[in-house]
């Protein structure tokens, strides 16, 4: 019998699986690479934009407007190019296109890295004859949503603004989560009218984090994520703690000492938003507003052979489970798609290995 990637990682940490997916791998000696800081000025202009998108509403499903925004290092990105380009560029800078692609690694916004994309992001820039620019955007369950979509914003301001790289000169491009992040960016840029690059293109995009098609759960050979989803040996990092866990380390708290911890009938009443161990007290809202957060209180529901079963652990690594039908998170969801800069979609069959 065969095992999945996926599979063989399922016995092991999160933790183990990002360091193994993020470690060092050499750069090839044709390849010019570069890996500089987004300046915290870019940062700044993206989290205002995003904050201003999202609004009150939006906020407070999140869990509030700062914690997205600490990092425990600075945001990087990679400049690959081929040495050859980057010689020609230097002697005679009008003698290549004018074209930069700014790529988005996949790996189900948890796993992975520019260092293990980097191989088939220098082949787009062969191909394309530009350069490709590479955010190294914070993944989850340590930085959950909107985490990786701050990153990415700010890199494409970084390329606007820093770089002064027209938009009409930006090609942006992505694979799996990182395609559904392309996504999400464009309708955001639309969105906000920045001005949108001059074309996408979305590999295998990962579009629909509520596995609400019946697809997800056919038999499919030739794709390497398990129908089941992901599931990893419990850590630090995953899985987050259910509101029954705490009210079992409530029950177990020294005997004097519980007055300090809420009860579960508590959490519920003060908060309905639960965003990885961040919570939301309220305020004033409208009534639109207060029903599109009265969302986050509402606990999955699925039916199975008959029966329906309340989802009370958390699904996906990158949201909370009633966060997972937000548009930026699966487009899929999106009002509409119109508006947006010429698209390639792309969809790619991953057999075993």
């Amino acid at each position: 019998m065969q095992l999945t990637y996926s599979e063989h990682a399922s016995h092991h940490r999160v933790e183990d699986l990002q360091a193994f997916t993020s470690g060092y791998i050499p750069n090839p000696r044709w390849v010019y690479l570069t890996t500089p800081t987004i300046p915290k000025s870019d940062i700044e202009k993206a989290a205002s934009i995003l904050s201003s998108y999202l609004g009150p509403a939006g906020i407070a499903q999140i869990g509030g407007p700062t914690w997205w925004q600490w990092r425990a290092k600075p945001l990087k990105g990679e400049w690959i190019e081929m040495r050859s380009h980057y010689n020609k560029r230097k002697r005679n800078p009008n003698s290549v296109p004018k074209r930069t692609l700014l790529y988005v690694h996949g790996g189900a916004y948890f796993f992975n890295s520019v260092a293990t994309e980097r191989y088939q992001i220098q082949r787009h820039a062969r191909k394309l004859n530009c350069r490709a620019f590479a955010p190294r955007y914070r993944l989850a369950p340590q930085y959950p949503f909107p985490c990786a979509v701050l990153d990415i914003l700010s890199a494409y301001i970084y390329l606007l603004d820093t770089c002064h790289i027209p938009a009409g000169e930006i090609l942006i491009s992505g694979d799996s989560a990182g395609a559904g992040l392309i996504l999400g960016l464009l309708c955001l840029i639309r969105d906000v009218e920045l001005p949108l690059p001059a074309g996408g293109m979305l590999i295998s995009p990962w579009v629909d984090l509520m596995h609400s098609f019946p697809s997800i759960l056919d038999e499919n050979g030739s794709d390497y994520i398990p129908n089941w989803g992901f599931h990893h040996r419990p850590s630090l990092a995953w899985p987050p703690p259910t509101l029954e866990d705490l009210e079992r380390l409530r029950r177990s708290w020294p005997s004097g000492s519980q007055a300090d911890l809420p009860s579960i009938n508590t959490l519920a009443e003060e908060t309905q938003h639960e965003a990885q161990g961040y919570k939301v007290n309220e305020g004033p809202e409208t009534p639109n507003e207060k029903l599109k957060m009265g969302r986050a209180a509402e606990v999955p529901k699925v039916e199975v052979d008959g029966k329906t079963i309340e989802v009370k652990d958390q699904i996906q690594m990158i949201a909370p489970n009633e966060v997972l039908d937000h548009p930026l998170l699966s487009p899929v969801t999106q009002a509409s798609l119109g508006g947006l800069c010429p698209l390639l979609i792309v969809c790619i069959s991953l057999f075993h290995c």
